[in-house]
């Protein structure tokens, strides 16, 4: 029997929708609204975790997202959608909602008690019901049912076991006389279901079952050749897995069994695995899962993957101290690469790899009284590298990879301005103590300690070197030049607040400011406006590696400049780049902007198009604190207000939560290439839409037209967008 929901490709790209189209009146004008569509209202709901001290980050999927808690195998199909069997029907996860199937929307289903979900050798998913029903995906909305009895009646033997880490598939023979012969020969106890099923190849595997004597057998099958032995009493099936297309059986810590046809055994070493997990291997819980994702094990909140070397299985440390229990299986997913754990009744857990790491303030265990000045409660704002090993931040040294934060000058616990500070070369940095007009720009000499005063100034923005050893300072109401010790203001600016500058060339700087934008000549000291059509609050000014000007600003977004031109790009979809901090340019053709919101992946050659008005689409890749950060709030209008480290690759942002570092080059995009299917296309909210010769036909009086629709993607939805036409 083949029960088809709609399953038509439509488009590329993207996450699960839902789209309405109003249509009133004798001559229809259409109004289009694109909304998301919950299968189960309590999305919203969904636990989530950030694990501070852990390298990941963990949701919780519970009865909030999950029509029931009780979770099976977790597969994932052709399309890229997970599946998984519950005690409620048939599960399909596209990475932000669910789509349930029931006897209620599946035909030949005849109950919501789903036993089984296994995949085959040729990728496909099936499930098996309480009632020995047999369902196959053949696409995100099309299935294939059949009942057991009538494989056997159609002499094809399913295998299949209800415990987790196993395969489907089907042996089949020519003839009544072979399939008796086969369960003859193998003494099976049809009665009993299999313990395990794994397929190693096309028509070869072995199959771990009961016999009529209640013995565990061990059954290998190549095509029309059978063999079967007989298990040890002490075998306990729940400790096999496949590794590849090889099967094992782990036997203690450090020893497991190599199955090579049924009557060939090899002992194979196992390392890696702590002292303390002996015990679980004289249990009946399984600890060991296995699916085309990889192996691994799991056992009091630690997991491990499998990896066979060198005749050895080793076993590397993935997480510790994870949450989950009565773990049913354990799986990967393969464009993202988060871990997914599905549970006995509490649903299943996603795991994902934190991509970024934290720099913290971080006292001493045993300090003196008063040794450390005010943490500003870890709000980070300018930032600098206090030599390759160490940052500068908040009067803080702290090594880059995190530990102990030390006072930069034990002498002074004063405050300074945490906004500015210059690294003026390897042994000096500029400081700017004092408030108002009697802020005074100090230089620090980091070898000696000693403070040598530079010039009075209130509220310095930025510095810029000249070649001719001129540092030019901008402050919020006047520019001057410093050269050794003599200072000679070069602007005074009475009705605007500059906010930062760029040097475009020795005789020419932009500086921004909380209303525009200019250009500045320090030879003639002239102010040249650069006209807009609304007011600029300027952020960060940045010249890239082709010599191209681009700009943030807080609430307008990003701007490219071209002389006295000024070009907005387009915002990402929820608006977050309307408030961008700084850009950092790295080595694979993209620029990294944090925002109040999170962090951009924005590719150049998408903003080479808009520009030049070839394109008006932004192309980039949004990250939130689930991939590491302590905040999705990250800082700027300070300086430097960012770090790019050319020797090792690495960037650091401040936030209002510690120091976000990373390497560009680490940090992997997910993509989908899956197309979008129509989940389901509604007239007038109760009909479903009609079709002649493959033409769809509209009822005379349609009011609305609503069409579901869905893509599995795991990456986070700020990254999708969807591309329509009615």
């Amino acid at each position: 029997m083949t029960y088809n929901l709609p399953g038509t490709p439509l488009l590329n790209k993207s996450l699960w929708r839902s789209a309405y189209v109003s249509i009133n009146g004798p001559a229809p004008a259409m109004k289009f609204s694109c909304h998301r569509f919950l299968m189960l209202a309590g999305l919203q709901c969904m636990l989530f975790y950030t694990m501070a001290q852990q390298p990941y980050s963990l949701v919780h999927y519970d009865e909030n997202t999950l029509p029931q808690t009780s979770i099976g195998n977790i597969q994932q199909g052709k399309n890229g959608y997970l599946w998984m069997n519950t005690q409620f029907g048939i599960v399909r996860f596209d990475g932000e909602t669910v789509r349930v199937f029931t006897t209620d929307n599946l035909k030949g289903l005849t109950s919501n008690r789903i036993r089984i979900c296994a995949k085959s050798s040729d990728g496909s998913i099936y499930f098996v019901d309480e009632n020995n029903i047999i369902v196959k995906v053949t696409s995100p909305n099309q299935f294939e049912t059949i009942s057991t009895g009538d494989c056997i009646r159609e002499l094809r033997l399913p295998l299949y076991s209800r415990e987790c880490n196993n395969d489907f598939t089907y042996v089949k023979f020519d003839r009544q006389s072979s399939y008796n012969k086969f369960v003859d020969l193998m003494k099976f106890d049809l009665t009993r279901e299999f313990l395990k099923s794994y397929a190693t190849g096309e028509k070869e595997g072995y199959l771990f079952y009961a016999d009529l004597q209640h013995k565990v057998r061990l059954c290998y099958y190549n095509k029309n050749n059978f063999t079967s032995t007989i298990q040890s009493d002490s075998f306990k099936t729940q400790h096999t897995f496949k590794l590849g297309n090889l099967v094992f059986a782990q036997t203690g810590l450090q020893e497991a069994l190599q199955f090579d046809r049924a009557e060939r055994m090899e002992n194979i070493p196992v390392t890696g695995l702590p002292a303390h997990f002996s015990r679980v291997f004289k249990e009946e819980p399984p600890v060991l899962f296995s699916n085309e994702s990889g192996t691994y094990f799991y056992s009091s909140g630690e997991l491990y993957q499998y990896e066979l070397k060198d005749k050895h299985l080793v076993a590397t440390p993935v997480f510790k101290d994870l949450p989950c229990t009565g773990v049913v299986n354990v799986m990967r997913e393969t464009s993202s690469g988060d871990f997914l754990i599905s549970t006995k009744s509490m649903g299943f857990y996603r795991i994902k790899k934190k991509l970024f790491s934290v720099v913290n303030l971080t006292a001493a265990v045993i300090t003196k009284p008063d040794e450390y000045r005010d943490f500003n409660n870890n709000i980070v704002y300018s930032l600098t590298l206090w030599d390759e090993m160490h940052l500068f931040f908040n009067g803080y040294i702290t090594p880059v990879s995190g530990g102990v934060s030390r006072n930069f000058d034990p002498h002074d616990k004063s405050n300074f301005d945490y906004f500015f500070h210059h690294p003026k070369d390897k042994t000096h940095v500029w400081l700017n103590k004092g408030d108002g007009m009697q802020a005074l720009v100090q230089s620090f000499n980091k070898q000696t300690g000693n403070y040598s005063p530079l010039v009075k100034i209130s509220n310095p923005k930025k510095v810029i070197e000249l070649s001719n050893g001129t540092s030019i300072l901008i402050a919020a109401r006047s520019i001057k030049a410093l050269r050794g010790s003599k200072s000679t203001e070069l602007y005074k600016n009475e009705s605007d607040e500059f906010t930062t500058a760029e040097k475009i060339s020795e005789d020419c700087l932009v500086v921004g400011s909380m209303k525009s934008l200019y250009y500045f000549y320090p030879h003639t000291r002239k102010v040249q406006a650069i006209r807009y059509k609304e007011t600029l609050n300027v952020r960060f000014i940045f010249k890239d590696k082709s010599g191209r000007l681009w700009i943030t600003t807080y609430g307008q977004g990003l701007f490219y400049v071209s002389g006295n031109t000024i070009i907005p790009l387009p915002l990402d979809n929820a608006r977050y780049l309307a408030i961008s901090h700084s850009i950092v340019e790295d080595n694979s053709g993209h620029f990294w902007v944090p925002t109040n919101h999170g962090l951009f992946k924005l590719r150049y050659a998408s903003l080479l198009s808009i520009i030049r008005r070839q394109s008006s689409k932004l192309y980039y890749t949004y990250y939130d604190k689930t991939d590491g950060f302590n905040t999705n709030e990250f800082n700027g209008g300070c300086y430097p207000s960012n770090i790019y480290q050319k020797e090792t690759g690495e960037v650091f942002f401040p936030s209002m939560n510690g120091v976000v570092r990373f390497n560009p080059d680490s940090i992997p995009d997910v993509m989908n290439t899956s197309p979008v299917f129509f989940d389901e296309i509604v007239l007038n909210d109760t009909g479903h839409i009609q079709s002649v010769r493959g033409k769809s036909i509209f009822p005379k009086q349609t009011s609305s037209l609503r069409i579901d629709f869905s893509t599995p993607y795991y990456g986070h939805t700020e990254n999708v967008k969807y591309s329509y036409s009615l």
